[in-house]
């Protein structure tokens, strides 16, 4: 018995040691990717240039066509290893996997972009872009030597210029909301780039540093009905986001718990005494009900009581991962708001 207590306490001892050296190889392998992936660009002599170059070989390597093959299982095991729950020794930096497999979405390419920049010495960081009609989307901010920052949208292809020099946020939207059309301020890096939509409405977007504390607070009403449903009972959250845009509430609405940015807070804000019921596409389990309010949860439903004026917060950093499924959340099948008599919210 003793025998085993002792290699059991060893085996305790040793588990993060080990776990802390395969991230340490890890972020070796994606440092190393990084430099290689910039290593004919002079991003300190010449950053502008070479962070156009850079934005372009990215986009241009995310766009190639797929062979189809599954997602390598260092990516699908990211959310898990970059979990921001995990104590910094034991969590893989964000961007180092992605350096490595160079596949995937626009946040798998933001990641890319500004981690091969911050590796090079360039300091860089993942952007969200978030509307109340549902536009959403992720770009990198580059603080350029001697320049200052400059948005990139690896993603597209597209980065704001004027007369060939990269422009940040507050230049772009001035140019926008002073007529200039979108097409002619976000311009193609590379000949295969694609003009993206969500860039006509990008002056009437919050761009907001991923992480960074950050509160999407929105007006609910039923005006007038007495039932109003966000989405289909149909087994699937798609709809959910489209519905929800399509009442000014924004598409971020799919899911409880943390599935893009731990920074947020989603809010809702009753402007008449509601009823508001996630129907969810699994059992909800504590770690995705992040709420401050304490619901009544019945099977896959979980249930809010508001009156006039209560709101309801959600708060994704809260959220804890699910060891079984490697994520943070569980999605939501429709979202129905009921009118309720006037009293004490739940």
């Amino acid at each position: 018995m003793r025998k085993i207590l002792l290699t059991a306490a060893a085996l305790a001892f040793a588990a993060p040691l080990l776990w802390a050296a395969g991230v340490a190889a890890l972020e070796a392998r994606g440092r190393e990717a990084a430099r290689e992936f910039a290593a004919d660009l002079d991003l300190s002599g010449a950053p502008e240039r070479a962070a156009q170059a850079l934005t372009a070989r990215i986009f241009e390597t995310y766009s190639a066509p797929s062979d189809g093959a599954s997602q390598p299982l260092l990516l699908r095991l990211r959310p898990f290893l970059s979990n921001r729950l995990l104590p910094e020794p034991l969590r893989v930096a964000p961007g180092a996997i992605e350096a490595i497999h160079l596949t995937g979405h626009c946040d798998a390419a933001a990641r890319s972009l500004a981690y091969v920049l911050r590796v090079n010495g360039v300091p860089a960081a993942q952007m969200n872009l978030i509307g109340a009609a549902g536009e959403a989307h992720t770009i990198v901010r580059a603080d350029l030597p001697g320049r200052g920052p400059a948005l990139l949208d690896p993603h597209t292809g597209l980065a704001p210029k004027r007369h060939g020099r990269l422009l940040g946020e507050a230049e772009a939207k001035r140019l926008q909301r002073a007529g200039v059309p979108a097409e002619s301020v976000w311009r193609p890096l590379s000949e295969r780039a694609r003009f993206h939509s969500v860039f006509r409405r990008f002056p009437d977007l919050a761009v907001v540093e991923q992480g960074a504390p950050f509160e999407w607070r929105r007006p609910l009403s039923l005006d007038g009905r007495e039932r109003l449903m966000l989405g289909a009972l149909d087994g699937a959250s798609d709809d959910v986001g489209d519905a929800a845009a399509a009442q000014g509430l924004g598409v971020y609405w799919t899911y409880l718990g943390h599935r893009y940015d731990r920074g947020w807070t989603r809010t809702l804000v009753a402007e008449e005494a509601m009823r508001i019921t996630f129907h969810l596409l699994d059992d909800p389990r504590p770690g995705v009900v992040t709420s401050d309010r304490t619901p009544r949860i019945d099977g896959r439903r979980v249930v809010y009581e508001l009156a006039v004026s209560e709101t309801l917060s959600l708060h994704d950093g809260r959220a804890t991962i699910s060891l079984t499924r490697l994520n943070s959340f569980i999605g939501v099948d429709a979202i129905e708001v009921e009118a309720r008599s006037e009293g004490r919210g739940g």
